[in-house]
């Protein structure tokens, strides 16, 4: 039923049209909709320059705007503060309805919460919407309404409301243009399109909203069934490439399940289990969002880090000495992605064998990775550093020699990546007790290889010591 003569559907990490939540709603309720999307200045000025998301952002938005476009639509498009766009936008159309969908990280909760005010006091509905997500952070919570801590605890709820849940999607209809119509404005927020020279090597993610699709069909078509097999091996194709396009809303969560959901358990959950981590994650930050830049558990907060500079940089540039450190990093360095198991091999590297403190490598994956998202980078980090909710244990410490050999038996991904290592034999590579003589002989596999950047068994002793200090500090 209509109920609005103009609604604005505000685009933000749901960057495609079908099964789009707010959309269909405004669709449903508006005789005439407009489509808009903010490059929101808060977060640009956060974004380093050449940042691959950025222009893997502004290839995406125009786009969609050219879709639009060529069947008698449009995406109007904004540079700036939504606190002061929105005042202009209502200012110079009868808009009496926005629909956007909604958003957990901690900015964004408060950015949504100024406009739904604002929406408020002008007499102008506002519709926030779940879509991102199966259930809100609020859905899945104990008996007593607490949130949980334990992920498991928190599964095999999340799996029991979803056998009672039905899992609809809705396709994008392109009648739906003819509803669309233009903004006007009174500060020329409108067309201020700022966009960002590409970056020539940022060839993936693909940007068409069909390209994620077809991703996620390659992997449900060839991979699925071997995901729990391959997952951890970094030099296969055994994970799905799906992160950055589920970051930026490009593929339908709702879709994803409902497939899964025509698998038997056996061959569904490894992958569900994943997105339900996912959630997990959401759900802590929107809960505790002073863990967005605090330990969850304060008594790690006054571990002493060691922090030099110099291991940290040898960390980020992948001249570490250990082999699957330094491919993961190079890896993310020149692609914007790396494997997920070597992810948590070089985050606990450098927290605990180089004594860094996990923020700063926090902060590096959010300036390298295409498909950043903070409550998982940061439950991701906090679990491997043992910081977190339902994290590993701080005495649980990755051997990356160990690690190397357990899922790159062949050192494929590290020849890949390490081209340096290309001669040097597997058993060498995999070899635990060389890097202790490589490290006291300052010495290395390959003369353009660098020597191991400190000895692993005497920094698990420093980072034992650390991080019994840290508690002892706290009491």
């Amino acid at each position: 039923m209509t109920k609005f003569h103009h609604g604005v559907v505000w685009f933000r990490r749901d960057l495609r049209f079908d099964d789009h939540t707010a959309l269909l709603w405004a669709n449903s309720s508006c005789r005439k909709i407009s489509l808009l999307f903010i490059f929101d200045e808060h977060i640009l000025q956060r974004l380093p320059s050449g940042d691959r998301r950025r222009a893997f952002l502004d290839r995406r938005i125009m786009n969609m705007k050219n879709r639009l476009g060529q069947s008698g639509g449009a995406l109007h498009i904004a540079t700036g503060k939504p606190e002061e766009i929105f005042p202009d936008l209502f200012r110079n159309n009868r808009i009496d309805a926005l629909f956007f969908n909604e958003d957990y990280e901690p900015y964004a909760r408060k950015r949504d919460k100024d406009i739904k005010t604002l929406c408020e006091q002008l007499h102008i509905h506002c519709e926030s919407l779940k879509d991102q997500v199966i259930f809100h952070p609020e859905e899945i919570v104990k008996d007593d309404q607490s949130p949980y801590k334990v992920f498991t605890a928190y599964k095999n709820k999340w799996i029991a409301k979803l056998e009672m849940t039905k899992t609809e999607t809705e396709s994008f209809d392109d009648a739906m243009t003819k509803k669309f119509t233009v903004l006007k404005t009174g500060r020329q927020f409108i067309l201020q399109e700022q966009f960002v020279k590409p970056v020539e090597s940022v060839a993936w993610p693909a940007v068409a909203e069909n390209d994620a699709l077809k991703e996620w069909k390659r992997f449900y078509d060839h991979h699925i069934f071997e995901y729990d097999q391959c997952r951890n091996i970094p030099s296969t194709e055994g994970t799905s490439r799906l992160s950055p396009y589920l970051r930026f809303g490009m593929v339908s969560i709702r879709r994803i399940v409902a497939d899964l959901l025509r698998q038997p358990p056996s061959v569904r959950m490894p992958f569900l289990n994943e997105l339900i981590w996912r959630e997990f994650f959401m759900m802590i930050l929107y809960h505790y969002p002073y863990a967005e830049s605090a330990c969850f558990k304060s008594e790690y907060d006054a571990i002493p880090w060691g922090n030099r500079d110099e291991w940290f940089m040898r960390w980020c540039e992948g001249r570490t000495g250990y082999p699957i450190v330094d491919a993961g990093l190079r890896q993310l360095n020149e692609t914007g992605w790396m494997h997920n198991r070597v992810r948590m091999i070089t985050a606990s590297f450098v927290v605990k064998h180089l004594h860094v403190d996990w923020r700063r490598g926090e902060r590096y994956f959010a300036e390298k990775l295409m498909d950043y998202e903070l409550s998982s980078n940061n439950g991701n980090w906090q679990w491997a550093a043992g910081t977190g909710v339902d994290a590993a244990p701080y005495f649980r410490i990755f051997h990356p020699v160990e690690q190397a050999k357990k899922f790159d038996p062949d050192a494929a991904y590290i020849r890949r990546w390490v081209p340096e290592l290309k001669e040097v034999p597997v058993k060498l590579i995999h070899q635990r007790k060389m890097y202790t003589r490589f490290y006291a002989e300052g010495k290395s596999f390959h003369s353009g290889y660098p020597a191991p950047v400190a000895d692993l068994d005497e920094e698990r002793r420093v980072c034992l010591a650390l991080y019994k200090t840290g508690k002892n500090l706290r009491r």
